[in-house]
């Protein structure tokens, strides 16, 4: 079991912390190349078979960041009251509960300073006294499927002095390997560790077996880069193109990728991994292996994006890709619902459309063809059982009404009563 003291957990949450709470985007390094297909920037670490990658190395609009900052920094600060409120709060239980040997139930003094420590860092002049700043690059990806996140930094020493301080203020410090010349800090136990390094100018964050060979680690610190990146293949800026998402954020998770990692042979880090799972893909037989492979065709991949980024609104969508046969047949279920998918002018809107009777006919056509070619694999038997279930449900009454249902609008167009800049409710 992946084991760590609580104040190293507490050091280790809180490089998570600060490192994700300042992302924004980033600067590309060439006027001619998109940012998704530059291979000068993070993504020139990120292998082209990586089952997972979520990017964001592009700026956004100075117009747009002079906007959003204040609105990051007011919820940062809400943050940090908050944080300091239950810092406050354990302390004085902990001097309520205290018995004859001094021992009481509230946070203990090293992690109240380190978490008041951290407290600080919570807003926009925080964040950039460690080094994070508006610009700064932001990936977080698969190698295999262990995560691994990277970021740019304005001064890698900056963070440096930042981690060694809140080291010193919970009196505990991460243990310090060096690899290839380069030092790194982990925190774990003869399984798994968490291992994170500043790099020059990147910081670099992973969970990885404890016992993976030297060669792998240097991969993960990108002390070695990959034979092919994402960045060569430009598979993300054609997902850019294909969706009209904007350049500053995107992402992808590749579903037959991260299956077959179950099913084929692996080497590398995902034999490490698996090996540290306990897991034994040899027992599956051929007949389950391919009908697996079958599922994760219907929905191979989900991708999602910004298709709006402005001083106005943000907007964002997510699409799950599907098998040409299931994408067909579920383009039957939506129904018109007056407004639905237009611009209300409100704070938010919300709804769905569906259309009963072709849901009832779509369902009732996935059974047929698993009557036709039902599945073979053990597996799947109990799904395979409910054909019979599906059929009578199918033949069971429902009124007319059911059938004039299309679907529902919501628009809010006002909150009040809620101001969590003044920590008011």
């Amino acid at each position: 079991m992946f084991k760590v003291t609580p104040l190293k957990l507490i050091l280790a949450l809180s490089f998570v912390s600060i490192t994700a709470a300042g992302c924004n985007g980033a600067p590309d390094d060439s006027k001619t190349v998109p940012p998704m297909a530059s291979e000068q920037g993070l993504l020139r670490y990120v292998p082209a078979d990586t089952p997972y990658v979520f990017a964001m190395i592009d700026p956004l609009p100075d117009d747009v960041a002079d906007k959003f900052e204040p609105k990051l920094d007011a919820m940062l600060t809400t943050y940090q009251a908050v944080l300091r409120a239950t810092i406050q709060t354990r302390a004085t239980d902990k001097t309520d509960a205290e018995d004859e040997n001094g021992n009481g139930n509230g946070i203990p003094d090293e992690a109240a300073a380190l978490l008041e420590e951290l407290a600080g860092l919570l807003s926009i002049e925080g964040l950039r006294s460690a080094g994070i700043e508006r610009d700064s690059t932001m990936v977080l990806y698969g190698a295999g499927l262990l995560p691994v996140m990277r970021m740019t930094l304005s001064d890698g020493d900056l963070l440096e002095a930042t981690i060694a301080r809140m080291e010193k203020k919970a009196n505990q410090s991460m243990s310090t390997a060096m690899i290839d010349g380069q030092s790194y800090r982990y925190a774990g136990d003869e399984e798994a560790r968490l291992v994170v390094a500043v790099i020059d100018d990147e910081f670099v964050m992973s969970i990885v077996p404890t016992n993976l060979p030297e060669g792998m680690l240097k991969s993960i610190f990108g002390l070695t880069l990959p034979s092919s990146s994402i960045a060569e293949t430009g598979e993300l800026q054609k997902i850019i193109d294909d969706y009209g998402y904007q350049s500053h954020s995107v992402g992808l998770i590749d579903v037959e990728r991260i299956v077959a990692t179950f099913l084929d042979d692996q080497s590398g880090v995902n034999a490490e991994l698996l090996t540290l799972m306990e897991y034994d893909g040899s027992v599956l037989s051929d007949v389950c292996k391919s009908e697996i492979r079958s599922m994760a065709s219907v929905a191979p991949r989900i991708v999602t994006g910004y298709t709006e980024m402005s001083v106005e609104r943000f907007t964002s969508n997510t699409i799950v890709e599907l098998r040409s046969d299931i994408a067909a047949g579920l383009s039957t279920l939506s129904a018109p619902v007056p407004g639905l998918g237009s611009e209300q002018g409100a704070l938010f809107s919300f709804g769905m459309s569906l259309d009963p009777l072709a849901a009832r006919e779509f369902y009732s056509s996935q059974l047929d063809a698993m009557e036709a070619e039902p599945y073979q694999c053990e597996l799947f038997a109990e799904l395979q059982e409910g054909v019979v279930k599906g059929r009578e449900v199918l033949n069971q009454p429902i009124p007319p009404m059911v059938y004039g249902f299309r679907g529902f609008l919501a628009v809010i167009e006002d909150i009040q009563g809620m101001d969590l800049a003044k920590k008011q409710p």
